[in-house]
């Protein structure tokens, strides 16, 4: 009885991250930038969906184009470690430095630190 118990509730975690990526793709689909952001995430991290870092980019860049502060510092990640991109530091820069024009400490952090390092 307990095992069924615990199968039951794993399957109802799985089947609610599954309808919550459904929700949130048909939402970024509309242009919703914080759905944009989160499918973006969720593709990251492999939550919800198989881990796709170029689909993670992708749905970034469209909350990037809508101004969204933490989809401008993860494009900078993905630019900065190459994931899902060629690996670019002048882009990481740029991206940081959006961030950072949107207050994002995170950003003027990596900025500061990537212009120390002398990356242009």
């Amino acid at each position: 009885m307990k095992k069924l118990f615990i199968i039951l509730i794993l399957f109802s975690c799985f089947y609610f991250v599954e309808i919550s990526f459904n929700e949130e793709l048909k939402l970024a689909e509309q242009g919703d930038i914080d759905a944009q952001s989160t499918v973006g995430f969720m593709y990251y991290d492999g939550k919800g969906v198989k881990q796709d870092y170029l689909k993670a980019f992708e749905w970034f860049k469209k909350a990037v184009e809508q101004g969204d502060a933490y989809a401008q510092l993860f494009v900078a990640n993905m630019y900065y470690s190459g994931e899902g991109v060629k690996l670019n530091k002048s882009k990481a820069l740029y991206y940081y430095g959006l961030a950072c024009d949107n207050q994002l400490q995170k950003g003027c952090d990596e900025y500061a630190r990537l212009k120390k390092e002398g990356i242009y």
